[in-house]
């Protein structure tokens, strides 16, 4: 399978590029680990 994942934030007037960047990529990967952590479902199971 194909995954793909997206962060975003929350843009404020003084926010610049760089900062909104690292706070939607920091969202992005809190996100991925989060998932990870999760318990996998078996397809296979009866």
């Amino acid at each position: 399978p194909i995954r793909a994942s997206f962060g975003y934030t929350i843009y404020h007037a003084n926010s610049d590029v760089t900062d909104l960047l690292k706070q939607a990529d920091d969202a992005m990967y809190a996100n991925k680990h989060a998932k990870r952590a999760l318990p996998q479902n078996s397809h296979n199971a009866a």
